[in-house]
This record gives structure tokens, C-alpha cells and sequence, in this order.
């Protein structure tokens, strides 16, 4: 049995065997879900620092060179009541840990990156930073694109040292970001 795409969770990624599956025109991506935990970056739970989605996103999927990043689901809200924007009181809104057998539980708010709100749909500040990341991931692609991958990398590198060490500064977030924009303004 052969497949043209393949997506691992990323604590299972293995950059060596992405890069010969990619030599025979497949596709690597990558997910996470209620796996893997800390001490990798993953943004399935609001319980978690939000920041890790924008690092995940931004900085290790092109650095450790995934082809994309499958999350499986934004609003998962499963009969939840609409949330009354008018109103300055807001019901508690109820959180649900995803149940799954093995040795995976669930976590709070996986598969909830959006609200529904009676007038529109409500983002949240994991999705804020999730835009974010996506914004930083292109940033790192226009920049690799004018300048190459190699000065790229090294920058990243300032904010990624492996699948379970990075930062979660947002001022070295904010820095690094900044000097990358400016590789692409030259």
C-alpha cells in the first residue's frame, strides 16, 4: 500500500526520512491533536501557552521543512449555546475534554478556536496567534525566497533549538520577526 501524503504528529516527525519520502514526490506534513504533550509546542488546548501555536506555526514548521499543518477541527461546539454578544455577562462556557482510548486523553478546548456569538462567530486569542504564526511562516518564506533558506534557518534558529526547545519571549519572538521582515524589504 502506498500513499502520496503522509502527516505525523510531530513529536513522530523525522526530518531524514521527510526528506527521502519528498525525493519520491510525496508530501510530509504534520499535526498535533491532543498529542504530543509538553515539552513539544502544541496549541490544541487553552490550557496551554498560547504563544506555542504562533512558534509551531511561524518557526518550526518551515525550519524543520513540513509541507503543511493539519489541526482537525476550529469549531467544534457540539450543541453549545450561542454566546450573547450584547450582553456584558457571559455564561460560563462549557469545556469539554475530548475523550480518545489509549494512552491519549483529551484536553480542554481542542477543536476550539472559534465561538459561536448569536450575531457572528467570536475568535479567540489562540486563533489570533495561530493568524500570527501563519503570518510569520510566509514571512519566512519571502525571506528564504530573496535572501536563502540558510539565513532563514539561522534566524529561526535564534527561537527553535529542537522539537522540545524554543521560546516562548515574545519580545525575541517580536525581534526575530522584525529582522526577518527586514531580509524581505532589501
Amino acid at each position: 500500500l502506498s500513499s502520496d501524503w503522509y502527516c505525523p504528529t510531530t513529536d513522530k516527525y523525522k526530518p531524514g526520512l521527510s526528506d527521502d519520502l519528498r525525493a519520491k514526490g510525496k508530501q510530509v506534513w504534520w499535526y498535533t491533536c491532543c498529542a504530543p504533550r509538553s515539552p513539544y509546542a502544541n496549541m490544541a488546548s487553552f490550557e496551554w501557552p498560547a504563544v506555542d501555536g504562533r512558534i509551531l506555526l511561524g518557526w518550526m514548521t518551515p525550519l524543520y521543512r513540513a509541507d503543511g499543518f493539519l489541526f482537525w477541527h476550529v469549531n467544534h461546539w457540539k450543541n453549545d449555546p450561542c454566546i450573547d454578544e450584547s450582553d456584558v455577562f457571559v455564561r460560563p462556557w462549557r469545556t469539554r475534554n475530548m475523550t480518545i482510548r489509549g494512552p491519549i486523553t483529551g484536553c480542554a478546548s481542542d477543536g476550539v478556536f472559534l465561538y459561536p456569538g448569536k450575531e457572528h462567530i467570536l475568535p479567540s486569542i489562540h486563533l489570533a496567534l495561530v493568524r500570527d504564526g501563519v503570518e510569520d511562516c510566509e514571512w519566512y518564506q519571502l525571506a528564504a525566497a530573496k535572501v536563502g533558506t540558510e539565513k532563514v534557518d539561522a534566524l529561526a534558529r535564534e527561537l527553535v533549538t529542537s522539537m522540545k526547545e524554543f521560546t516562548r519571549d515574545p519580545a525575541k519572538i517580536r525581534d526575530v520577526r522584525r529582522r526577518v521582515g527586514d531580509l524581505i524589504g532589501k
